[in-house]
């Protein structure tokens, strides 16, 4: 049997908020996923504040679910050192689609996996997707 895949990609603008939201987070799990098999994330508290002072992460991804105390200092450091940054997700979602059990901080360090992963975020926030609905950080 000879079936072949459909060719057309999915439209987002066609898609239901809802749909256009799991679209996009599966985009972010997915371009996390590669991040890891790329060599270009990095993972943990300690690890990405040390990667932040050095200036190789480009993009701080803090999940939603972590202790605010803690995901407010990373992020204020962030900020501080002028690093892109990002509230995002469930910390057990992260952690599955990067391999990266028990994290719930991971820092890219490659500027076009960060650009990319942050536009998918903020896609994802724009359809009302998972996300900290805070303000904004940079």
């Amino acid at each position: 049997m000879n079936s072949k895949r459909s060719k057309t990609k999915p439209d987002p603008e066609l898609m239901t908020n809802e749909e256009r939201a799991a679209f996009y987070s599966k985009k972010v799990l997915s371009y996390m996923g590669l991040c890891a098999k790329a060599g270009k994330l990095r993972s943990g508290t300690n690890t990405c504040l040390i990667e932040m002072e050095k200036k190789s992460v480009k993009l701080l991804i803090v999940a939603g679910d972590m202790a605010e105390n803690s995901a407010e200092k990373l992020l204020r450091k962030a900020e501080k050192l002028g690093v892109k940054n990002r509230r995002y997700g469930e910390s057990d979602a992260l952690a599955k689609a990067t391999g990266r059990y028990g994290a719930g901080v991971f820092g890219i360090t490659d500027n076009e996996f960060a650009d990319t992963v942050a536009k998918a975020i903020d896609n994802t926030r724009s359809t009302g997707g998972a996300f900290d609905d805070r303000e904004e950080h940079q």
